[in-house]
Order: structure tokens, then sequence, then C-alpha cells
């Protein structure tokens, strides 16, 4: 074939032209000299295949705060310059590309459980040993922990380390964490030995725009390297569900009663944005916050549920009789902040 045309489209994709020609045409008769080399033959190496990971996780920048997701690409082989990162919306039939990335991002694998702990200051109890498949970790001052360095997820947690010391068996050791992390302290006591460990490194994340129309619906992602077969390259299928837009749970619950036995709850919202401590500011309210949502539980079993559009409510002395046959002398409960674009975020579990 013949090249007539070449031009480039999306990043990644080359669209090319061509005709038959007589390779009688081209045909060369000539013979070169002979000569030696003393070079060993070279094998050109394949490129490596991209890992995609797609993380439906709590928003980590302000200016993040829409329906999107973040993502990020790492390898196995040393032989990897980049990939493009393409989305498909009809099952796979056709993809569209959505950004190019040559930055791989730090990963591994748990080799233990991590045990919950400590949230509000330094868990100095528990430790965390992850053996990576790519990169490498550093320890640094607290100072910089505090300032947001070495953030990382874990399983459904974001934490955050600042001693990462390397073992002789490969593995790194990490230590003095900060837990629950932008809303996750729900998260803390979910862990398994052998999640998935990812540093959330800005320049290997990219944040994937997303509308709240697609919210729930499946889509299939690939990860196509540089220099790779878009046909090959492995398919991901994914469903968004817009965690970043989820309420963090309120805080702070305290509880009174009255003399006839009524038992009215009070708490503190969280924002999920411009939540700094600066002197003199307050912090912004959520602006997803519509309303709140508390479950009244027996045992396992949802009793009875009750709303309200501000930071109280009252369960009455007849309605704890209604579910409990007698006024209890505890009660269980779930507190949900309701957002305008999930509905329910993530609850706050007390027992009053």
């Amino acid at each position: 074939m013949r090249l007539t045309t070449v031009a480039y489209g999306d990043p990644g994709l080359v669209k090319i032209k061509a005709v038959n020609e007589d390779l009688s045409i081209y045909r060369s008769t000539p013979t070169a000299d002979t000569a030696s080399s003393t070079q060993p033959d070279t094998e050109i190496p394949l490129p490596s295949p991209t890992q995609l990971y797609l993380l439906d996780i709590p928003i980590l920048h302000d200016e993040d705060d829409d329906t999107g997701l973040y993502a990020a690409v790492s390898h196995l082989l040393p032989h990897w310059f980049g990939a493009v990162i393409a989305e498909s919306k009809d099952n796979g039939q056709t993809f569209k590309a959505l950004y190019s990335q040559n930055h791989a991002a730090t990963v591994g694998i748990m080799q233990n459980a991590l045990l919950a702990g400590k949230t509000t200051v330094f868990d100095e109890d528990n430790r965390l040993i992850v053996k990576l498949t790519y990169g490498e970790l550093s320890s640094t001052t607290e100072l910089n922990v505090l300032n947001g360095e070495n953030l990382c997820l874990v399983g459904q947690e974001i934490l955050q380390f600042q001693h990462a010391i390397l073992q002789p068996d490969g593995t790194y050791q990490l230590t003095k964490l900060l837990r629950g992390r932008h809303g996750t302290e729900w998260a803390v006591d979910t862990h398994q030995i052998s999640e998935c460990f990812i540093l959330l490194d800005s320049h290997a994340l990219h944040r994937i725009k997303s509308s709240a129309a697609h919210i729930g619906l499946a889509r299939i992602y690939k990860a196509i390297t540089f220099g790779g077969n878009v046909t090959a390259t492995t398919p991901y299928s994914f469903t968004h569900t817009a965690v970043g837009k989820k309420p963090f749970s309120p805080v702070h619950l305290h509880d009174a009663r009255n003399e006839i036995g009524d038992l009215t709850l009070t708490w503190i919202p969280r924002t999920r944005i411009q939540g700094a401590w600066r002197d003199g500011v307050d912090t912004l309210r959520d602006p997803e916050i519509s309303g709140y949502e508390i479950q009244i539980m027996k045992e396992q079993e949802v009793v009875r549920t009750i709303t309200s559009t501000t930071e109280t409510i009252t369960y009455t002395a007849e309605q704890q009789i209604a579910d409990f046959v007698s006024i209890p002398t505890t009660i269980t409960s779930k507190l949900y902040a309701i957002g305008k674009t999930v509905c329910r975020g993530f609850p706050l579990e007390t027992t009053v």
C-alpha cells in the first residue's frame, strides 16, 4: 500500500488513507557490501500493558466538586511511555479518547488488614505493610502531612502516612497515620488483606468529567498503551455513583430528654468544600445538603425513619413506645445528611 493521507485526530488516533501499489516498482536489485557488527542482536520489547484505576471516591480538591470521577494508570513491565484513556457509551462498539497520561501512579497490594484506629489525631498504633507493583514511597515531616502530603487510598479509606520504611523483603512499612480523610471515617473498620493501595499523587490523577444523567449507568473504558493495539486492550466496565457528591456524615450528636421522655437529638453538619479552619471565618455550609434523615434501629431492623430540614429532630415518647413497647434506656440510630444529587450521604451511627 502507498500512503496518500495521514491525519491526526483525537489523542493517540491516526487516520490513514492508502492505495494499492505494484511492489515491483520499488524492488531494488543492488546489494550492499558485506559488513560485520560487534553489537549483539537487540530485541525490541513490546510496550507494557496499562493498568487502569477508576476511583469513585470523595473529592480531593474544591474545584473537583462535580459528578465526575478520578482515574489513574500504572504498569507492571518497564517498557511503558504512557497511554490514552478512552470511553465507550455504546457497550464497547465505539470508543472516544478522553485524555492521555504518561505519569504512572504508585500502586501496590496490602500485605496486612489495617485495623480500626483513631481518626481525630495521628494513629500511632497501627501500621500498613504494602508491596508496590510500581513506584516508590518516602517519609516526610509531620507538617507536610498536615499540608496534604502522602495521601493514599487503601481499600475504601483515604488516609495519610508520615513514615515509609523500606523493608528487607521489598515491602514498605507505613506508620504514623492520619485516618478517615475526606469523610471516609466510615471505612476505617472495613479493611481486608490484599486490598489495593494507590498513592493519590496529583500528577498521576486525572478528573474525568461526567454529567449527573450518567450516574448509575455502566460505561466501558480502555487504557490504550502508546504503541499498543486498541483491539487487544482489555476493556473495563465501570458504573459511577458520584461518591464525590455524597455529603459527609454529621458529627457531635447530642441528646436530651424532657420530663415525659421525649428525646431531642441535635448535631453539627460538615462540608465537603471550603472546610479549612481559618481564624474568624466559619466554614461554608455544604450546598449539597437539603435535609437530614435519621433511622431508629431495633437490632438490625429499621423501625422508624424521621426527617428534618434542620439540625435537630424529636423522637417522642409516644413514638418510642410504639416502636419498643416501652421507652428504651438506649437508642441506636443512623443519621444521614441528604444530598441534592445522590440522596443519602455517609451515616453517623450512634447509641444514646
